[in-house]
């Protein structure tokens, strides 16, 4: 959640069908991030603390006179000697809050420490407790902390109420209604309840952080067969000690649940409470339409907790003509009321234009009136202006299926936003079980919080939910102007600083279907490279359906690479700022009396180092005939990989890179060079 902003406090009404429940809108404090106590620091005045909720309070209970239970795992000898809890609504609530310290399953007479929390207690902040005693735990152990009783109630009213994050850990968390030792029904999420206190040891714990995918430079969860896909995976050093080496266990399901893709994502030198990012060196490039799965574990040695291990990604494959959506397509997991006026909403965007939204799905959990609506997003993917379809059909409990007339056309570049405004008994349905895309920050955050009936919207990581939209196919032309050009790269290759200026020409089109394109301004990036071209026309207009032909001149001064960007700004409709790859060498090796530029290779190519043998530093160069995801690696003779030289897609042309053996020792080495299905391998000699 995003407590910086009007926040929905969701109010959970499945499998808490026994308690009442309340649909409440609150404030959170902007300094959530920094629980504040008498010196300031979370730690203070332990030097460790255990804890599993993310910091994103999202729910509660408004049912009244109940216990909350939170069970921990020791991960190595811990003594227990404080406690930390937030709640909400403390500070004219007369109730105190009683904390209990169990190393079994709770039962009378069990308890090894108590505190209690005197009245009154914060409204929307942390309080905390010592211990009567400290309680040592075996590392590797359960126990458990029993708190309450919690007044509860709606929101707003004279009693105090704690809360979970949106997202529960190995169902930690529970509460009972039937006293302190009834039976506890698990919540979806963990309390905001943490435990101070000093570890004995040191441990081992790397943790699978979001799992994120890239398909032409951009996170994806929709795209076409015949893609290439690369994954990457983050990993936290959650534990007490650097770890010296790690192993992302990367693979890829398909639609008929065999593996189709699997890469061990090999890793090093992790200090503790540091972070890092590996990402496969193949693409995964998919052929058959449907639904895949990716996984990722994180292993490490001596790691012993495998709750943290796994991350999931679930993506599509396929055009239009079919139902996009985030959650498993089933049940809804939840159901979450919000305050009247306020909603959720979700962003969709095709993987082929033009398209045409022509119906939706929607999960809720009673019958009502709905109030559904969608709206073009910015370049900024937000929603922007008024909606462009409205319904208001009558919904029953469950999923609804919804024609969208007139349909919501949507053309290149586009993006929509499918809301729902809450309606009083028809409560959210939110998908819980991962993957969940919506709390995937690495992908993009995909869900929204809906304000002001419609007026405002807010970025949200609160969960799935069960809202989906079908793409048809469309042979609709857009009334904006759309702009293309014949090539995404120009290439001048390698041209002397002495030779006659060379030209290109870049055809700019206009694919929309009524209004001209005007072009404002053509600009080059960045500035240490314009000098050495010269673009004509800048200003001027296509028609729709037309094209117009620029003249780039390449003419460099001295000796050196001159690549960067061409932009051309424009009042299109798809990208009002076009790029375009520029690249160009000035070479005082070739003739100086040439008159053309350098043609492109016309086959790919890795070239003999230069020198070789060497010390400490060699020149390796490797030619592309069409842009390709390079891989230009050096191992040992051991088959240890000693260096990356490229890494990443490149455009037509040609390519030196420089090997620098400084901190080897002599010897002979490999390179290798990787580049769609070429592969080539030449040897060389470090001498010192």
């Amino acid at each position: 959640m995003r407590w910086t902003h009007w926040l929905l406090l969701l109010c959970l009404t499945t499998a808490m069908s026994a308690m009442a429940s309340d649909n409440v809108a609150l404030v959170w404090p902007s300094d959530m991030n920094n629980r504040t106590v008498s010196n300031g620091a979370l730690d203070d005045p332990q030097p460790d603390t255990l804890l599993y909720d993310n910091n994103s309070p999202a729910a509660l209970n408004t049912g009244t006179n109940y216990w909350c239970r939170v069970r921990f795992t020791a991960p190595v000898d811990f003594a227990v000697i404080s406690a930390y809890c937030y709640t909400i609504d403390g500070e004219t609530s007369p109730a105190p809050c009683s904390l209990f310290v169990y190393t079994s399953t709770p039962a009378p007479g069990g308890e090894q420490a108590w505190a209690r929390a005197a009245a009154p207690l914060p409204d929307f902040g942390w309080f905390d407790v010592n211990f009567n005693d400290t309680v040592n735990v075996v590392g590797g152990t359960d126990f458990w902390v029993v708190f309450g009783p919690v007044p509860g109630g709606p929101q707003f009213d004279t009693n105090w109420n704690p809360v979970w994050d949106n997202g529960a850990t190995g169902n930690r968390s529970g509460l009972s209604t039937q006293g302190k030792f009834g039976n506890y029904s698990n919540v979806a999420g963990d309390f905001l309840l943490r435990i101070g206190g000093i570890s004995g040891g040191v441990f081992t714990d790397l943790s699978a952080g979001d799992l994120s995918n890239e398909v032409a430079g951009e996170t994806s969860y929709n795209f076409l067969p015949g893609e290439s896909v690369f994954f990457t995976q983050e990993f936290d050093n959650i534990g007490t000690q650097d770890i010296e080496a790690y192993v992302g266990e990367l693979t890829v399901r398909g639609p008929s649940g065999t593996t189709v893709f699997s890469e061990d994502l090999l890793g090093s030198e992790l200090d503790a409470e540091a972070s890092a990012s590996l990402t496969t060196g193949t693409p995964f490039v998919p052929t058959e339409e449907g639904e895949y799965l990716a996984r990722c574990v994180a292993l490490a040695g001596g790691d012993n907790n495998l709750e943290n291990d796994t991350t999931w990604l679930r993506f599509f494959v396929g055009g239009n003509n079919r139902w996009y959506l985030y959650d498993d397509n089933d049940d809804a997991d939840t159901y979450l009321g919000f305050s009247t006026g306020s909603g959720w909403a979700l962003k969709f965007k095709p993987a082929e234009y033009p398209a045409s939204i022509t119906r939706i799905r929607i999960n809720v959990g009673g019958n009502a009136n709905g109030d559904f609506r969608i709206w073009m997003n910015d370049n900024q993917e937000l929603p922007t202006g008024t909606p462009v379809w409205t319904g208001t059909p009558a919904v029953v409990t469950g999923w609804n299926e919804i024609t969208v007339n007139p349909p919501v056309l949507v053309f290149e570049g586009q993006s929509v936003t499918l809301g729902y405004l809450f309606q009083t008994g028809a409560p959210m349905g939110f998908d819980d079980n991962p993957p969940n895309a919506a709390q995937n920050a690495a992908m993009g955050l995909l869900a929204l919080q809906i304000a002001n009936n419609g007026g405002q919207f807010f970025e949200d990581d609160g969960g799935n939910l069960c809202m989906q939209v079908f793409f048809d196919t469309t042979s609709a032309t857009p009334p904006f102007p759309v702009i293309d050009t014949d090539r995404d790269t120009v290439n001048f290759g390698a041209v002397h600083p002495a030779a006659p200026p060379v030209e290109q020409t870049l055809t700019i089109f206009n694919n929309g279907g009524q209004d001209a394109l005007n072009v404002t301004g053509i600009t080059i990036t960045p500035n240490a490279v314009a000098p050495a071209y010269q673009i004509t026309p800048t200003t001027f207009s296509v028609a729709a359906g037309q094209s117009r032909d620029i003249t780039i001149r390449f003419d460099p001064l001295i000796h050196r690479a001159w690549n960067g960007i061409i932009t051309i700004n424009s009042n299109a409709g798809n990208n009002p700022a076009f790029p375009v790859i520029l690249r160009g060498q000035g070479d005082t090796t070739v003739s100086a009396s040439r008159e053309h530029n350098m043609p492109l290779p016309t086959e790919f190519s890795l070239n003999q180092n230069y020198p070789n043998p060497f010390n400490p530093t060699t020149d390796i160069q490797f030619s592309l005939p069409v842009q390709a995801n390079v891989r230009l690696s050096v191992v040992n003779m051991l088959g240890q990989e000693v260096a990356v030289l490229a890494n990443g897609y490149h455009a037509a042309g040609v390519y030196t890179a420089t090997f620098d053996a400084a901190a080897l020792p002599s010897g002979l080495y490999f390179y290798r060079m990787d580049a769609g299905d070429f592969t080539s391998v030449r040897k060389m000699m470090l001498l010192k």
